[in-house]
């Protein structure tokens, strides 16, 4: 087992390598996610710890705290508005969609609801089963909205962002200082103890953009990560998502039929266009918003940010503001809608 998930991790890196040599969008993500759904539909299980995980998202994470000015904070204050805007119209859109998926699908409303809740994949399942909605289906259709959007998002904004388009290998050759790789090294370190002690949304992700900014203010901002390092963690997390669809994955999705192909498509469309209300209201360009917006994870998002040279400073702050407030809030709605169904059967 061990030598099948060393080779596993390699090959997903090997992938993800040729999908960037290729000039693929988001090579590095896409390239090991198909490697990981192909090697799932052959083997029966290969599960990863979620340390693999947390440290990936480290890798990813430290790089964009290196990057992040003073300034960025006090631009924040202008996109306040404009996101509360956003998280509001996406709340009352995966309630629409319940809605429509329970009438459609046959499924009970709970579950219908949970596979529609714009919130952290891994967070939603994890509870959707102490409410009563079938965890199975959940995590079918969320692995599935994920892979999806993961998907298709790359292409679509590659087309926007021509300009910004560079193969990853030609920055992550850059030379670095000996010492500055002590500071990386360290900050990695530092940003993996503090996830694997703290529990929170997409903390590994927090705690590295964290302790990358602290070191870049310490270091008068010189840093640079090679970007072969935020590679890695994008391969190990592409691989690892790939891993979720498996045969029994596929099956459910088809058991269900076109209302779940129907509500997937819908999640994405809706979710590109509150993006793109949230880029006409706001300075940031349209890539950005895209990725800040739509509902498809943190690390993913921030990965592709990264890869197409975007602000990914500020689509890891909105991705992850709005997996804590569903965090926050998806207590409340989930009780709400109980007691809604409750009187619906009396």
């Amino acid at each position: 087992m061990f030598l099948n998930k060393v080779v596993f991790l390699a090959a997903s890196l090997l992938t993800g390598g040729i999908f960037t040599l290729l000039k693929i969008p988001a090579g590095w993500l896409l390239g090991a996610l198909w490697c990981g759904i192909l090697v799932r539909m052959f083997l029966k299980d290969l599960p990863f710890s979620s340390r693999l995980i947390k440290v990936s998202q480290v890798l990813i994470g430290i790089g964009i705290g290196l990057m992040i000015k003073v300034e960025f904070f006090s631009s924040l204050l202008q996109y306040f508005f404009p996101f509360l805007l956003s998280i509001s119209l996406m709340i009352i859109s995966g309630l629409l969609l319940g809605m429509i998926f329970n009438k459609l699908s046959g499924l009970d409303t709970i579950t219908a609801f949970f596979c529609c809740i714009p919130g952290g994949a891994t967070e939603v399942i994890a509870v959707s089963n102490d409410y009563g909605a079938n965890e199975k289906i959940v995590a079918a259709f969320h692995s599935t909205r994920i892979i999806l959007i993961v998907s298709i998002v790359p292409f679509l904004l590659s087309f926007f962002v021509k300009s910004n388009y560079k193969t990853e290998f030609t920055t992550s050759t850059i030379s670095i200082l000996s010492q500055d790789l002590i500071f990386i090294l360290a900050g990695i370190s530092v940003s993996v103890s503090l996830a694997f002690k703290f529990k929170m949304p997409a903390g590994a992700l927090v705690f590295s953009i964290l302790t990358g900014f602290i070191i870049s203010v310490f270091t008068g901002g010189d840093i640079q990560s090679p970007r072969i390092i935020s590679g890695i963690g994008q391969a190990w997390i592409g691989g690892i998502i790939g891993l979720r669809f498996d045969k029994e994955t596929f099956m459910l999705i088809a058991r269900i039929g076109w209302s779940a192909v129907l509500v997937l498509f819908l999640y994405l469309i809706i979710g590109i266009g509150i993006a793109l209300l949230f880029y006409v209201i706001t300075p940031l360009d349209i890539g950005s918003s895209i990725l800040s917006i739509i509902p498809a994870g943190a690390v993913e998002m921030t990965s592709i940010a990264l890869f197409l040279h975007l602000d990914a400073t500020l689509v890891a702050f909105m991705q992850v503001s709005r997996l804590i407030i569903m965090f926050l809030t998806m207590p409340k709605l989930i009780h709400l809608l109980i007691k809604h169904n409750n009187l619906k059967n009396i």
